[in-house]
């Protein structure tokens, strides 16, 4: 049967040849899980073995977490049902509560933050870094959001780079935008290719595409234009698209 680790000096030996490869730290007492190929004394030299032997761990802290794994590998989740509902997918960080806690088959993502990525499902290689960052994904790709509420309400969209709170806030499948800055291009839904770094950078557009907008307040002339270009310091515009 399984066995625990429960703090204590005297702890039991034990054999983990028929469990999963599973370190879990929850409500219940610290749980040890692992295929190794001998009995060990404590949770140091458990590591050490999973170690020397070059097999994959999953680390899971928090109620919840990780706990419908079957053969997802390498993964760590930290906190209240962060991934809680992987199954299969392997490579993922998540640290903070409900972190990918609906991500199943999702690989190489990292979240770190409460609700960050949370309803990623099948999305792969996402980065957000902020409480609700990516936090409506679910199959978007190649994402990376930095900041409180960076590209909250992305759903499909890829390789998008959002770094500052709301920046790409409204954005639900655009693709390959950059916002760096405290709301940058936040009004932006379905545009694409667009860029704008600086406070409230380009945030009164919302579906115009391969536009930049340089500088504090830089706003565009069209909220629907093409390839228009901004560079100010206080609002306005210099230089203008189609």
């Amino acid at each position: 049967s399984q066995s625990r680790y429960d703090g204590q000096r005297d702890v039991k030996k034990f054999n983990y040849n028929d469990f999963e490869n599973v370190l879990t730290l929850g409500q219940s007492p610290l749980a040890l899980v692992a295929k190794a190929s001998s009995p060990v004394d404590s949770p140091r030299q458990f590591l050490a073995t999973v170690n020397s032997s070059h097999r994959n761990i999953n680390i899971a802290v928090g109620g919840g977490a990780l706990s419908a794994n079957t053969t997802g590998a390498s993964n760590v989740a930290v906190g209240v049902a962060s991934l809680v509902s992987n199954t299969i997918g392997a490579n993922n960080v998540a640290i903070g509560r409900c972190a990918l806690c609906a991500n199943t088959t999702g690989v190489n993502s990292t979240a770190v933050g409460t609700l960050a990525l949370k309803a990623n499902t099948i999305g792969t290689s996402n980065t957000a870094l902020g409480t609700q960052a990516l936090c409506s994904n679910t199959t978007g790709c190649n994402n990376v959001a930095v900041g409180v509420n960076a590209l909250v309400s992305n759903t499909t969209g890829i390789r998008n780079t959002a770094v500052g709170t709301n920046a790409l806030l409204n954005s639900t499948g655009s693709g390959n935008n950059v916002a760096i800055g405290y709301e940058a291009l936040s009004a932006v839904t379905t545009g694409i290719e667009n860029v704008g770094l600086g406070y409230k950078a380009g945030n009164n557009i919302t579906n115009q595409n391969y536009s930049t907008m340089v500088g504090s307040n830089a706003t565009a002339a069209s909220t629907s234009s093409f390839s228009e270009i901004v560079v100010c310091s206080s609002g306005g515009y210099a230089g203008k698209g189609s």
